[in-house]
């Protein structure tokens, strides 16, 4: 197979919309865009946890791990190509691709983080472009921290959202102003906000802005409203309230009834226990169990078996700890660890992902069961963030709760792909075709936590060479 002429020039591909995913995590936004109806070919992930993740969630997509420094757009285009293959959609030269999507790492931009203007990482949103320019899709959308819209990359003064305009215009592209939504306000029980920046090629036209779906609903009952949020003066009231931390995890079993999973992160459910979880059912965790469709959802489906709870080895908590948990209310915050106590009526704080071993290995503050005296499982976590109940994480729950955190929620990806493939003027399109999850040994990444990585980290951007 070999490519002629310019990267991303060639004839159009027959069938769905391909799409190529920088900076891809576990995969929270391939799998958004996928419900959208693109099919995501290619992907360029650094971590190899992360990498392996979405090699076993995207099995027919090629995942690049390498150094966004160090990758060109021919790259991704060959990987692109055995993407295409492996679905049974060969081309003879590289592919025209319809969207690249992904969100730098937001670390230096990230009012959670340092705030460093100098972080290595930023610069990653350049390479991020100069990979768009090289392939030349129809679109680009660029998800970050809302603090980035006022920050600069290192060595510049001109703000990202204004730089990134300026120098995408050299290339033919026309670019959004940056805006800022809340996935809690599309049907997420999440309070997480995140900076959107969408461009197209000069013949198409931006697309509208998504517009939200749910009335957010506040983090506990009874707490001034935001802005967003059911209750206050200036929120749609034309809306339905959005699902709560009850209607996401109710169902699930407690943990520290499965002695098996102090070790492993799976159990294979009984009849009755699979029962009593339908009968707890919400609409939106019958959708995440797959027990219901998701109307407008085109991705394809995968084959799984449902008796499977996983994602879901215990965290043991010393008797000390688990005495300070039971005098937290849900809605507070336990005075000693500062861990927050998740309402059963309101909506989680936003997850974070903790940092990467070249970091230092810091685990992120998970939040209390509304419950159970123990902090969450990534399972709960991911159901807090929408994703199905196949998607699978690496078993080790300081990468898993790290890919958590690190992705964008699917349902709000989903809306934000939904728009592009419109403005596009691309049609959606089902397949019926079951595809088999990956091998599961790659869900099997070692912790690494409290190490430092012996990978060789690339001058100046903080990845991993191959």
């Amino acid at each position: 197979m070999t490519p002629v002429g310019k990267v991303g020039l060639h004839e159009e591909c027959v069938g769905r919309p391909i799409a190529i995913d920088l900076f891809a995590g576990a995969g929270g936004m391939s799998l958004g865009f996928e419900q959208a109806g693109f099919d995501v070919v290619a992907a360029l992930e650094t971590d190899a946890a992360h990498a392996a993740a979405h090699r076993f969630n995207f099995p027919w997509c090629e995942v690049v791990r390498r150094d966004a420094a160090l990758t060109t757009g021919t790259d991704l285009s060959f990987a692109a190509a055995r993407g295409l293959a492996a679905l049974g959609r060969p081309v003879d030269r590289g592919p025209r691709i319809d969207v690249v999507f992904g969100g730098p790492p937001c670390q230096g931009f990230s009012v959670g983080g340092l705030l460093d203007p100098e972080d290595p990482r930023n610069a990653l949103v350049a390479h991020f472009a100069r990979i768009v320019s090289e392939l030349r899709p129809k679109a680009f959308v660029l998800e970050n921290v809302p603090a980035m819209a006022s920050r600069s990359l290192p060595g510049l003064d001109t703000p990202v959202p204004s730089w990134l305009a300026e120098e995408m215009a050299q290339h033919g592209y026309v670019t959004s102003a940056p805006t800022v939504f809340n996935a809690s306000c599309f049907g997420v029980p999440q309070d997480r906000r995140r900076l959107i920046i969408v461009g197209v090629l000069e013949r198409f036209s931006l697309p509208e802005p998504p517009i939200a779906m749910t009335r957010a609903r506040p983090k506990r009952p009874g707490s001034r409203p935001k802005p967003w949020e059911a209750g206050h003066p200036r929120a749609r009231t034309d809306l339905p309230i959005g699902p709560s931390v009850f209607d996401a995890i109710r169902d699930l079993p407690d943990l520290d009834s499965f002695g098996g999973l102090i070790t492993k992160d799976e159990v294979r459910l009984s009849r009755d226990r699979r029962a009593l979880m339908e009968a707890l059912f919400s609409e939106y965790a019958a959708v995440l169990s797959g027990s219901a469709g998701l109307s407008g959802d085109y991705s394809r489906p995968r084959r799984r078996q449902a008796s499977m709870l996983t994602s879901s080895l215990r965290t043991t908590h010393t008797r000390d700890v688990i005495e300070r948990f039971v005098e937290v209310a849900p809605g507070e915050v336990d005075g000693v660890s500062r861990l927050y106590r998740l309402h059963p009526e309101g909506v989680a704080p936003t997850l974070r992902a903790g940092s990467a071993p070249e970091r230092g290995s810091y685990s992120a503050p998970r939040p209390i069961h509304p419950v159970h005296d123990r902090v969450v499982s990534v399972r709960e976590a991911a159901r807090l963030s929408g994703f199905p109940d196949w998607f699978r994480f690496t078993a080790a729950k300081w990468h898993g709760f790290r890919q958590v955190g690190n992705a964008v929620c699917p349902p709000f990806a989903r809306v934000v792909g939904a728009a592009v493939l419109e403005g596009l003027g691309l049609e959606p399109r089902s397949t019926r075709e079951r595809f088999p999850l990956g091998n599961p040994n790659l869900l099997r990444v070692p912790s690494g936590a409290g190490r430092r990585t012996r990978n060789h980290i690339a001058a100046g951007t903080g990845g991993y060479q191959r």
